[in-house]
């Protein structure tokens, strides 16, 4: 019994395993170049949402502390935050830490330093947000 084969023929198209494995490995790494930058588009997504909810976080706080300071009287209010110089809280997954900057040569003046802190998967990121309060009244 005679076998016959089949004989490539000049302009025959067809694909070889070669070209088959390569055509994979090149499709591979476009999807994984693709994957990596949503990835880091979700990731960029995530830290410009808490920064700004930071940054309005630390304003709303000032603006509270501001209030406070022209519903009472400027040596009641001086006197409770010169006492306490730092105040550390929660505000869900943010730190919120207060800071009061003193001058002993200046009892008219009260510097205020608002931080907020947070973490994620790239690591640890504050905000913050600084003035001066003064009695002028």
């Amino acid at each position: 019994m005679k076998y016959r084969t089949k004989k490539k023929v000049f302009g025959e198209s067809g694909q070889s395993l070669l070209e088959v494995v390569i055509s994979i490995i090149i499709v591979s790494l476009i999807v994984v170049g693709l994957a990596r930058v949503a990835v880091l588009s979700l990731r960029s997504n995530d830290y410009a949402k808490n920064k700004n909810y930071s940054l309005t976080l630390a304003q709303s706080t000032y603006e509270e502390i501001r209030q406070e300071k022209e519903s009472v009287d400027w040596s009641l209010f001086y006197s409770n935050h010169s006492g306490n110089p730092t105040v550390i809280d929660e505000v869900g997954s943010f730190s919120r830490t207060i800071n009061y900057l003193v001058d002993p040569a200046d009892s008219d003046k009260l510097g205020v330093e608002i931080i907020i802190s947070w973490q994620d998967s790239a690591g640890v990121h504050s905000s913050s947000v600084s003035g001066r309060l003064t009695r002028w009244r």
